[in-house]
C-alpha cells in the first residue's frame, strides 16, 4: 500500500515538472485511428519500461475522451506481454510457475510478445473504433 502511494506521488511530481508536456508530445492528442494507435503504442512501451501501473498513471491525463481511455487501457494491458516486469500480474504468474517447477523461457515469451502485442493493439483499437461507428 505504501509503495503504491509513493508511486502516485512520484508520477504527480514528474507531471508537475514537465512529464505531461513530454508525454503529450510523444503520445499525441485526438481521436483518429492513428492517434489512438499512437497512444496505445506509447502506453505499451511505457508498460515495458516502467510497469503498467505507473505508465497508466503518467498517461491518464492525456486520455480525455472515451476512445483515448480505451486506447490507453488497451496499451497498458497488452503491453506487458513483452517483458516480464511490465505487470505485477506477470511477475506473480512467473513466481507461481517457478514454485510449481514450470520453466518459463523468457526469450521465447519476449519474442512472441513482440509479435502479438502490436497485433493486439491494432485489433483491439480497431474493434473499439468499429463498435463505436456501429452504434452511432
Amino acid at each position: 500500500m505504501i509503495g503504491v502511494s509513493v508511486l502516485f506521488l512520484l508520477v504527480q511530481f514528474a507531471h508537475d515538472h514537465g512529464l505531461g508536456r513530454l508525454l503529450g508530445a510523444v503520445a499525441g492528442h485526438g481521436d483518429s485511428g492513428g492517434d489512438l494507435l499512437r497512444l496505445g503504442a506509447v502506453a505499451a512501451a511505457g508498460s515495458n519500461l516502467v510497469n503498467n501501473l505507473p505508465a497508466y498513471l503518467a498517461l491518464e491525463p492525456l486520455a480525455d475522451t472515451g476512445h483515448r481511455i480505451a486506447a490507453l487501457l488497451i496499451g497498458v494491458n497488452a503491453g506487458p506481454l513483452i517483458l516480464p516486469w511490465g505487470s505485477l500480474a506477470t511477475l506473480l504468474w512467473a513466481a507461481r510457475c517457478r514454485a510449481a517447477g514450470v520453466r518459463v523461457p523468457w526469450g521465447r515469451f519476449t519474442r512472441r510478445g513482440l509479435v502479438l502485442v502490436p497485433l493486439l493493439i491494432l485489433g483491439c483499437t480497431g474493434a473499439t473504433i468499429l463498435a463505436d461507428s456501429l452504434t452511432h
